[in-house]
């Protein structure tokens, strides 16, 4: 892997695609035309103006010019706003220029994660990864991936570690909220001696702008998240973004009504959660609970 010198670097194109996207549809509506009406006056197709505006595809350095003139754009300071998202969205992000090699899914999770200004995490099985002590993540993926060569799982945990040094690095780090039910603690991870490392390390973070909360047995029976689930929030014009993972999938929506509905569930968990303080207490009396040998 190269140098981690260059952090913070390039956050990836899917956020800056995904805002020039939304701002060519926002252009295109406020004059009141049609998807394929647009696209005929351009002589694009219109499947390549649905995906230029869905973020799915970047404009050519021909259709941006074409699109900006068609809006009138053209050497304004909202058009050089555009051409330079259009720009960014070329960037080779910080995790490729650092080496590392990754599943697809995973790629968009790190180019979502990273330029977010609140990260909120919901993880029902594991501490949350970027959380995670190396000898705890390496359990994890052992037990969960058990083909997977040591030099993989290396790679793996490596990558884990730099998307939280990542993170730490950025001119404005993001608030992080991050929450697990109890038996979460009461599951070893390893060994009786990874679980205390890991906890150590819990209770030694001492970042303001980090919240940890644990859900504990005592909270009875509360409506859940159905699987570990991270709400992206990110500055204006750019909308939320949900993935939903388990142990063998990872999906994104950026879905307004599917937003919403896990934002609220999100924000139910708040009346069950330990807050900071009863949490750090929490992990002191777990910490303390086990086996030292």
């Amino acid at each position: 892997m190269g140098a981690m010198a260059g952090m913070p670097g390039s956050t990836g194109p899917l956020i800056p695609r995904r805002r020039l996207g939304a701002e060519f549809r926002r252009l295109r509506e406020a004059r009141g035309e049609q998807l394929k009406d647009t696209a005929k006056k351009l002589m694009f197709s219109t499947s390549k103006l649905s995906r230029i505006e869905t973020g799915v595809a970047e404009p050519q350095p021909r259709d941006l010019r074409d699109l900006l003139v068609y809006f009138g754009l053209t050497g304004t300071p909202h058009g050089a706003d555009l051409e330079r998202w259009a720009a960014e969205a070329t960037e080779k992000p910080w995790w490729v220029v650092a080496g590392f090699d990754m599943p697809t899914r995973l790629e968009q999770y790190l180019a979502y994660e990273s330029p977010a200004t609140i990260i909120e995490e919901y993880s029902s099985n594991f501490i949350p990864g970027p959380l995670q002590t190396e000898d705890y993540a390496t359990a994890v993926l052992r037990g969960l991936l058990p083909d997977l060569e040591p030099g993989e799982i290396a790679h793996q945990v490596a990558l884990r570690r730099a998307r939280r040094q990542y993170l730490d690095a950025r001119s404005a780090p993001p608030q992080l909220v991050f929450a697990f039910p109890e038996e979460v603690l009461r599951r070893t991870v390893g060994s009786h001696a990874v679980m205390r490392a890991q906890i150590t390390a819990l209770l030694d973070e001492t970042d303001e702008r980090l919240a940890l909360h644990v859900i504990p047995y005592s909270a009875g029976v509360y409506r859940a998240l159905d699987a570990s689930c991270t709400l992206f929030g990110y500055a204006a014009p750019d909308a939320p973004m949900v993935a939903l993972s388990s142990a063998w999938t990872l999906e994104f929506t950026d879905g307004a009504d599917v937003v919403a509905t896990l934002r609220g569930r999100f924000d139910d968990l708040s009346d069950h959660w330990l807050d900071r303080a009863q949490t750090r207490a929490f992990l002191q009396e777990i910490h303390d609970s086990l086996p030292t040998s």
